[in-house]
C-alpha cells in the first residue's frame, strides 16, 4: 500500500520496517534497543557495522520511490494568491520577474527597487543563486523553529532590500498577505531528486555512502526503536525544485496564527 511519508511523524516507520524485512533482523533490533547511544548517529553506525549497509540503502531508496512524501513551504500570501496557487501551482523564482512583482504588489518599493539598485544588490549577495528555484523542507518542526519564512515572507525579498541597504523597508513586506504554510505532496522519486539538486544519489553514495533523506529516515527509524518515547525534533534537510510544482501537488495551504513579531 502506498503511503505519504510525513517525516516528523512516526507513522511511516512500520512501512519502512516491513520493507527492510530481514535486512534489519530481530536480533539486531534487540541489540539496538539494549544499547545506550549518546547520539542518533551512533545507532546508524551500529546498523552499518552489523549488516551489508548497501543493501539496506538500496531497500530504503526503493521504499521511498514506491511512496509519496509530504514537504513544506512557508511564505506570506493573500487570499487571492492562495486560490491561484491551487489553480496554477508554484513557479520557480525568476529574479527580475520577482522584482517586477514586488514593484507592483508593494507600491512603497516601486521607486526604491530601480534596475541599478537591483543589479547591485544581486551582485553583492547570494541572490543570483536563487534563480529558477523553489525551496521546501521535509521537516515542519524545523521550519517552525528554525526559519521565519511563514511569518516574514520570502527570504529573497528581504535579502534584496538588505543588500540594497534598505533594511528599514523590510517590515513593509509583512504588511501584505498572511502567514501561510503550504503542504505539498510529491512522489518519492521527486523528493529524492529535489534533495540531490547538484550531486546525484549515486554521487553521494560514492563519497558519503548515505544519500540525502535515506540517512535521515534510517537515523530516525533506529533512534525510535531505542527511544520510542523521546520527543521528535526537526531536522535540517531541504529540497530544491528546479521545476514548477503543479496545483494538484499542493495538498493544503494553512493560515498561521502568529504575528511576524513572534519570529
Amino acid at each position: 500500500m502506498t503511503i505519504i511519508i510525513d517525516f516528523d511523524t512516526n507513522d511511516w516507520m512500520p512501512s519502512l520496517e516491513a520493507a527492510l524485512g530481514n535486512l534489519v533482523p530481530h536480533d539486531l533490533k534487540t541489540v539496538i534497543v539494549a544499547t545506550d547511544f549518546n547520539f542518533q548517529e551512533d545507532a546508524l553506525a551500529t546498523l552499518e557495522a552489523a549488516k551489508d549497509i548497501e543493501l539496506v540503502i538500496d531497500a530504503t531508496l526503493e521504499w521511498v520511490k514506491a511512496n509519496h512524501v509530504r514537504v513544506y513551504h512557508g511564505t506570506r500570501l493573500t487570499d487571492d494568491e492562495v486560490t491561484l496557487l491551487h489553480q496554477t501551482g508554484m513557479q520557480p523564482l525568476l529574479l527580475y520577474k520577482r522584482v517586477e512583482w514586488l514593484r507592483a504588489a508593494v507600491p512603497e518599493l516601486a521607486d526604491v527597487l530601480t534596475d541599478e539598485v537591483v543589479d547591485s544588490a544581486v551582485a553583492e549577495g547570494f541572490l543570483a543563486y536563487r534563480e529558477n528555484q523553489i525551496h521546501a523542507a521535509i521537516s515542519l518542526k524545523l521550519l517552525e523553529v528554525g526559519y521565519d519564512y511563514m511569518l516574514k515572507g520570502s527570504e529573497f525579498d528581504r535579502r534584496l532590500l538588505e543588500h540594497a541597504g534598505r533594511d528599514d523597508l523590510v517590515p513593509i513586506l509583512t504588511s501584505r498577505g498572511k502567514a501561510r504554510l503550504v503542504k505539498i505532496v510529491i512522489t518519492g522519486q521527486e523528493a529524492l531528486d529535489a534533495m540531490h539538486p547538484i550531486f546525484t544519489v549515486e554521487d553521494v553514495r560514492r563519497t558519503d555512502r548515505f544519500p540525502n533523506f535515506v540517512r535521515e529516515l534510517l537515523t530516525e527509524f533506529l533512534w525510535a526503536l531505542r527511544y520510542p518515547e523521546r520527543e521528535r525534533h526537526g531536522v535540517d534537510a531541504c529540497l530544491m525544485f528546479k521545476r514548477p510544482i503543479p496545483g494538484h501537488q499542493i495538498e493544503h495551504v494553512a493560515l498561521i496564527e502568529r504575528s511576524a513579531d513572534a519570529a
